[in-house]
């Protein structure tokens, strides 16, 4: 398995699959502007965000 960039349109989304052969398993896509990251498989999908809290540190929900 490999990690595979895939270039797109937007300056502001980063796309990243993961590759087996020719067989994508998953899909990251990482949208610089909103600071969210989406996780895509073959029946699943999931949606990070980063936001600020106290203090500078940055969390994940």
């Amino acid at each position: 398995m490999k990690w595979v960039y895939v270039n797109q349109p937007s300056v502001y989304i980063r796309k990243y699959q993961l590759t087996e052969g020719d067989n994508t398993k998953l899909v990251i896509k990482y949208n610089l502007d909103q600071q969210s990251v989406r996780i895509s498989s073959e029946e699943n999908h999931r949606l990070f965000l980063s936001t600020k809290q106290d203090y500078g540190t940055t969390g994940l929900f």
